[in-house]
């Protein structure tokens, strides 16, 4: 009997054991401390400051501090505090403006590669490469932004066509020709902003990309941003596209999660048609996104433990899920793609399974392994693209 009991007492003794280890978030029951200041925008402001609030509430020792930044002079403000050696201890940054700023200064961020080793299986290798620089990891992804086609269903059938009739670039410049002159200039198949005319740029460079390694040439990125910029000037001069201030205002668009459930929420039942973006071929490339958002960790020299376990926190499948479904943000995080949630339709979308087809989109996008500089390379050279007077992109 007194063998039992003692039997008994090391079961519970065990037992505990067990559940107060897999409680704590750190190993060895080590108690991480830190003060953490982490610089935002826009929508992801409010987003990280509320995973920040949950964060601090299981892990109390370590504080994050999400500090709202001007997007407008959110690159300047980050060399400015580079200069005066007060870098915040993270940043979110595109891999693009990542480029621009390792390139004023190259030890700005910090290889993070062995610290998130065990969550990178959660990433795309397109995606993961995007906080990529020199083999050094810089950071983790935090949203994607695989591209549809939203059409006005009504507009679109006013004009005598269909979701379907649009295949390609020269099918969309053939209908959206027809559609300017049914209208009388009133109407464009196409109207976009400024920043989105350097987007349609980055759509066009990747699918007029070879199918081969020879992309990674020079001559053949330089033709294929060429090509980028000779369909854009086919699109305007055919009144198929128009620089506009508002966007979403044409027959037809291109955008990404965030614009299509916006869509989705002010729409009539299926008001509008989700279809794939138009291809440079029958046939072509149409998986593909623009350029993420990402979790970028400075090199301030703090210890960043505790930082590192936030990061990953940011991502787990909970708030993944979440991002999804309440913030707007469509998560990189690829574990969560198969949930019974990624099976709703909108109705306001024609019924459309859109959290299907983005994610589809994404597990079949092709990496491109300068992708950052490429990015770079079209805001800064956006003018002399569609003028043709750029230099070489390498």
């Amino acid at each position: 009997m007194k063998r039992i009991a003692a039997a008994l007492i090391m079961i519970i003794i065990f037992s505990f054991t067990t559940i107060s280890c897999s409680v704590n978030t750190f190993k060895d029951d080590k108690v991480v401390e830190g003060n953490y200041n982490i610089w935002a925008y826009g929508d992801y402001y409010s987003y990280l400051k509320e995973i920040a609030g949950k964060f601090m509430k299981i892990n109390p020792k370590i504080k994050i501090n999400i500090k709202n930044e001007d997007i407008t002079k959110y690159k300047e403000n980050l060399k400015t505090a580079i200069d005066k050696k007060e870098l915040p201890s993270a940043v979110l940054f595109k891999g693009s403006d990542m480029i621009d700023i390792i390139n004023y200064n190259s030890k700005c961020f910090r290889n993070i590669s062995s610290d998130i080793d065990g969550i990178k299986k959660k990433f795309t290798e397109a995606r993961l490469d995007q906080v990529i620089n020199n083999q050094g990891i810089y950071g983790i992804p935090i949203d994607c932004r695989p591209l549809v086609m939203i059409i006005d269903k009504a507009k679109m059938e006013k004009y005598g066509f269909e979701a379907s009739d649009i295949n390609t670039w020269q099918d969309a410049i053939k209908i959206g020709n027809q559609i300017y002159s049914k209208s009388k200039g009133g109407d464009f198949l196409f109207k976009i902003t400024s920043n989105q005319e350097t987007e349609f740029i980055s759509i066009l460079v990747r699918q007029f990309k070879q199918s081969d390694e020879n992309f990674n040439l020079i001559n053949d990125a330089d033709l294929a941003v060429k090509k980028a910029g000779s369909i854009i000037n086919q699109l305007k001069k055919t009144n198929t596209l128009k620089i506009v201030n508002e966007q979403f205002t044409g027959v037809a668009s291109i955008g990404s999660y965030k614009e299509a459930i916006e869509l989705n929420k002010k729409s009539s039942v299926e008001g509008y048609v989700v279809s794939n973006i138009p291809t440079t071929e029958a046939g072509g490339d149409k998986f593909i996104s623009l350029e993420g958002n990402n979790l970028l960790v400075t090199n301030n020299g703090e210890n960043i433990e505790g930082l590192i376990e936030f990061i990953k926190y940011v991502v787990n499948d909970e708030n993944s899920i979440s991002a999804i479904q309440n913030n707007g943000i469509y998560s990189a995080n690829t574990t969560v793609y198969m949930r019974k949630v990624f099976d709703n339709s909108f109705s306001g979308l024609g019924e459309d399974k859109l959290l299907d087809r983005m994610s589809n989109i994404i597990l079949k996008e092709e990496d491109i392994k300068f992708i950052n500089k490429m990015n770079n390379f079209i805001k800064e050279n956006r003018d002399s693209i569609m003028k043709n007077e750029y230099s070489a992109l390498f």
